[in-house]
């Protein structure tokens, strides 16, 4: 939101360049990674990991910004963290529900 009030700060072609290798950089680099991990190890074991972004982006402000961690975001965290590891467990092959109707 900060970035509308410094738009002639944007106008400099240095920072222009630094905000763009800041942004597109780590972003290309992080897309691929996660696409070519998806394309090992398939979708439906790498969908639940894709929700702890939020819990590692938490844990990396606290410890390298220094930032705080309230009630609310430890027990976000701990949900988050719970519902991918549920959603990992492997299902008894006995309970899947037929589709023949």
């Amino acid at each position: 939101p900060f970035i509308y009030r410094e738009v002639s700060a944007i106008s400099r072609p240095e920072i222009l360049l630094q905000l763009l290798w800041i942004a597109a950089l780590p972003g290309a680099v992080a897309y691929y990674m996660w696409n070519k991990a998806v394309s090992i190890v398939g979708s439906g074991t790498a969908a639940p990991y894709s929700n702890l972004l939020p819990v590692f982006t938490a844990l990396l402000g606290y410890v390298i910004l220094g930032e705080k961690l309230g009630f609310g975001d430890i027990i976000g965290g701990l949900l988050i963290v719970g519902g991918s590891a549920i959603s990992t467990i492997p299902r008894k092959p006995g309970n899947r529900i037929s589709s023949n109707t």
